[in-house]
């Protein structure tokens, strides 16, 4: 066994949050709108369910309302890598990751309840 000390935690990652599929958003690039899947979303970026390819490093506006009666919320971010058959394992979904870049303070807080909010669970009886 190894020393305690030797072992790593490895990076600190942003919490994630999973989401069941339906939850929609639109991914704006060059002018034009198209209806995304919105799977896994954190602070710092999402990864979007499409069978659209957009090359790495292109700017792209994700549109999302992350609650009900609230306005919609406009992320800024970059794609920063693309899934496609055969690059992923099989039950992998199409689509591209994105890290989100200039957000304001107040929509970095918005972003950051939303990932934070978990339902909350119903008691058995």
């Amino acid at each position: 066994a190894k020393p305690a000390a030797a072992v790593s935690a490895g990076p600190v990652r942003a919490r994630r949050r999973k989401l069941p599929f339906g939850r929609a958003a639109v991914l704006s690039v060059e002018g034009r709108d198209h209806i995304v899947g919105l799977a896994d979303v954190s602070a710092t970026g999402a990864f979007l369910v499409t069978r659209l390819r957009f090359p790495i490093g292109q700017p792209v506006l994700v549109k999302v309302m992350p609650f009900p009666g609230r306005r919609e919320v406009l992320l800024p971010a970059r794609i920063v890598r693309v899934a496609q058959t055969g690059e992923e394992s099989p039950q992998h979904p199409h689509g591209v990751a994105v890290q989100f870049s200039g957000l304001d303070q107040r929509t970095r807080e918005i972003l950051e309840d939303f990932v934070n909010h978990a339902p909350k669970r119903q008691r058995m009886p």
